[in-house]
């Protein structure tokens, strides 16, 4: 039995088209297309504003229902617009699927009212990428929205998943199922290039960037250098990491170029402040294990063993003084590569969840 997927993402094609398949729902997504299960796949990407069309950003593959809104004045809301701007999709997306069966929405979107009960489909699943209701990058008035959202799908959802039991929490309890991040598609190998900076980072700086620990970890530190990968937003601390001896900026990155990045330094850092973070599995965490580094971060997580340190817990001078051990074994990046498990990739993660698809449309 073939399963077919309407998948609605949060993250568009012109985000993997710059940074690749480096986030949860691309990933899920990803792996989907690979399974012998899965008989067709066809992705709604939120409609184009006419400037973004303008810019050339339509895709070209196959797999997207393409489309360009010719509202102007909606998409001035920012993210308010994405709330009902999918509706216009509505007779591209049922002619596209009218001769479909087995059909499971797969919906990643944190505001967006997808109507599902006007699409014909057998299976609904919605997963919540992230617990955009405490999200530092929404305004109290979007988290509103989302909240309004996870509402509505806690009643019409047949399956709910998220990273952590705690994003799950205000969910029914037969519905929700937790899947933490895991790995997708790494390289097997690094260059044998020496390490150039001791600390690396890769990911997106916001403001939940946990600035002070770096600047105390820079004054205290003599080893100190810290390469940070990923584009900012936040200019105030960007020119403050600027300032900061020792710290070098290389910017956007995509998925594939991370095995080279990876060579680049020793330790990879998660330095979250726990105040702001939303991240409740962080991707970065199980590819810095991956690829033999040990981790600095500011929060526990699912994994936990010697080559993971919590800063926080540690204090500045022992989280040093361990680190110093820790490098200081030349066993050091095999131990911390074996932290992980078969169990661990995404593909594993995702098949409870394929199963109770399976056994529902079974059932129909």
């Amino acid at each position: 039995m073939a399963i077919n997927y309407l998948v609605f993402p949060y993250r568009s094609y012109f985000f993997k088209k710059n940074y690749g398949v480096s986030v949860r729902d691309l990933q899920i997504i990803e792996v989907l297309k690979r399974r012998n299960d899965t008989g067709k796949l066809l992705i709604v990407d939120r409609p184009l504003t006419v400037y973004e069309a303008s810019l050339g950003r339509i895709t070209h593959e196959d797999n997207y229902i393409k489309h360009i809104s010719l509202d102007l004045i909606g998409p001035l809301k920012g993210r308010r617009w994405t709330e009902e701007c999918y509706t216009e999709l509505k007779p591209k997306l049922l002619s596209s699927i009218s001769s479909w069966d087995n059909v499971v929405i797969l919906d990643f979107t944190p505001i967006a009212n997808i109507h599902t009960i006007k699409i014909p489909h057998n299976f609904y699943w919605y997963d919540l990428i992230d617990n955009f209701a405490i999200h530092n990058r929404f305004t109290e008035i979007e988290k509103e929205l989302v909240r309004k959202k996870y509402k509505k799908t806690s009643s019409h959802a047949d399956i709910i998943t998220g990273v952590t039991d705690q994003a799950l929490s205000s969910f029914p309890q037969g519905k929700k199922h937790t899947i933490t991040n895991g790995l997708y598609d790494v390289g097997n190998c690094l260059t044998n290039s020496e390490p150039e900076f001791k600390y690396g980072f890769l990911g997106f700086l916001t403001d939940k960037f946990d600035l002070a620990f770096i600047e105390q970890l820079a004054a205290s530190d003599p080893n100190f250098s810290l390469v940070i990968y990923g584009d900012s937003y936040d200019k105030l601390l960007v020119r403050t990491l600027l300032r900061t001896p020792g710290v070098t900026l290389k910017g956007r990155f995509k998925k594939d170029d991370i095995p080279n990045l990876m060579s680049t330094f020793e330790v990879g850092l998660i330095p979250y402040l726990r105040s702001k973070s939303h991240d409740g599995s962080p991707l970065k965490l199980y590819e810095y294990l991956h690829y033999g580094k040990p981790v600095l971060t500011s929060i526990d997580y699912e994994i936990t063993g010697d080559s993971i340190i919590n800063y926080n817990h540690e204090g500045i001078e022992n989280t040093i003084s361990r680190l110093k051990d820790l490098l200081n074994d030349p066993r050091c990046s095999q131990h911390t590569k074996a932290m992980l498990r078969n169990e661990d990739y995404l593909e594993s993660k995702i098949e409870p969840v394929i199963s109770k698809i399976r056994s529902s449309l079974e059932i129909l």
